[in-house]
């Protein structure tokens, strides 16, 4: 099944907003597999692009995915490699705590 946002079911299994450029709040959340309230959260903290129109909110696919695809690493690299060492030698000093422990 291609999983274009024009194609993606919703909760009923009807398809999601077929043809149309924006979707509501309610709509993205179901079709990214994200509650209401992070999607909120995001567009409060300027990450997802919206816009009001009359009383609704509306999340321009192509912003939703873009969204989405600043999100993915692809660099193969580690995400947080400022952490790995100081993690690392966090867990072998836990390890030899451990072994000491066994031992007495």
């Amino acid at each position: 099944m291609d999983t274009t946002f024009n194609q993606l079911p919703d909760e009923s299994g009807a398809l999601l907003a077929p043809g149309r450029v924006a979707l509501s709040v309610a709509e993205a959340a179901i079709a990214v597999g994200l509650s209401q309230r992070t999607l909120w959260t995001h567009i409060r903290a300027g990450n997802i692009r919206a816009a009001r129109v009359g009383s609704r909110v509306l999340i321009l696919k192509s912003d939703l995915e873009a969204w989405l695809s600043g999100l993915a690493d692809t660099s193969g690299t580690r995400v947080r490699g400022d952490l790995a060492e100081p993690l690392a030698a966090r867990n072998r000093a836990r390890a030899e705590l451990k072994k000491e422990a066994a031992n007495v």
